[in-house]
């Protein structure tokens, strides 16, 4: 009977000690697999919630950055953002500088314009159509969107670039009041009674019009040239005692969020058909465009003012 039970006891020991011994075998071949298993990706496929992207220079966006409402817009005297700024003012400009070019207009010209309307000016973003053969000269960097605009006849050149202008201003300013202004490099809008920096968007911000026309006043002297790096302010100090009449050579400062960018513009160079809104001409004491017409106002100093206002920006 004891012999019975010993070897019950002994058959039992034997049993536990298989068992055990086949754990540990087990575990020592599980276990690397499942370590494996972990860290090879293609073994383990999970489920992703995170798209990859992959970013290189050729898909990087090339938005400037003053398009974008996150970022700040560098106006030459503050620095805001579009959804903190009460009015946007934007500027839009054509031209084409080439050498030998009659009126003498240069990159240096164009700087000064940009400057000028920059900082003096208050405008937020500016957009350049360059309408030479060869842009190559011309520094991009100036402006917040550039465009190459072959040469075609006027006016189809002009009247395509600003209504390019229009639509792409128009996609920007639905959401606030938003101007518009459309020069030549040889005009600057002008405000006698203020020409401390930021004077156009401070006149929009309490302008109840949708738009307002600006005179046009010329300056210039029979038979002067302007100098390669001269600006135009120093060039020509003498003008036309008064304005031109108010129905002809107008440029026009308006809300392109309200404009029906679907209807015909048969005047789009010079003023644009408000469909919301009311129109006004803006008195030259007031507010008005400074033309440079140079040596082809072909006037002589006896006939002219004296006018040196426009000197003190000289950047």
């Amino acid at each position: 009977m004891l012999k019975t039970k010993n070897d019950a006891i002994h058959s039992m020991r034997k049993s536990v000690a298989l068992f055990i011994a086949l754990t540990m075998a087990l575990n020592a071949i599980i276990a690397p697999l499942i370590i494996f298993n972990i860290g090879n990706p293609q073994l383990k496929q999970e489920p992703s919630t995170t798209t990859q992207i992959e970013v290189s220079v050729n898909n990087v966006p090339t938005t400037p950055a003053a398009e974008l409402n996150t970022e700040p817009v560098k106006s030459g005297f503050d620095t805001y953002t579009e959804s903190e700024a009460a009015t946007i003012v934007d500027a839009c400009i054509m031209f084409s500088i080439w050498p030998g070019d009659e009126f003498g207009m240069s990159p240096h010209h164009l700087r000064h314009w940009v400057s000028y309307m920059r900082i003096r000016a208050g405008v937020a973003h500016i957009t350049g159509y360059c309408n030479d053969k060869n842009c190559s000269h011309i520094d991009a960097g100036l402006f917040d969107i550039f465009k190459a605009w072959p040469e075609m006849d006027y006016p189809t050149a002009q009247t395509g670039a600003i209504t390019d202008c229009m639509h792409a201003a128009s996609k920007k300013g639905r959401h606030q009041p938003h101007w518009l202004i459309i020069c030549d490099i040889d005009e600057y809008p002008f405000m006698p009674g203020d020409t401390s920096p930021g004077f156009l968007r401070r006149f929009v911000e309490n302008a109840t019009a949708s738009q307002v026309l600006l005179r046009t006043m010329f300056f210039g002297e029979v038979n002067k040239r302007v100098k390669p790096n001269q600006t135009l302010f120093d060039a020509y100090t003498y003008r036309m005692p008064t304005a031109e009449p108010d129905s002809t050579r107008t440029k026009s400062l308006f809300r392109v969020d309200l404009i029906d960018l679907n209807q015909n513009q048969p005047n789009i160079v010079h003023a644009m058909l408000m469909p919301t809104g009311n129109t006004v001409v803006a008195d030259p004491g007031t507010l008005r465009l400074n033309h440079y017409w140079g040596y082809r106002l072909h006037r002589p100093v006896s006939e002219l003012q004296r006018d040196n206002s426009m000197t003190r920006h000289t950047d």
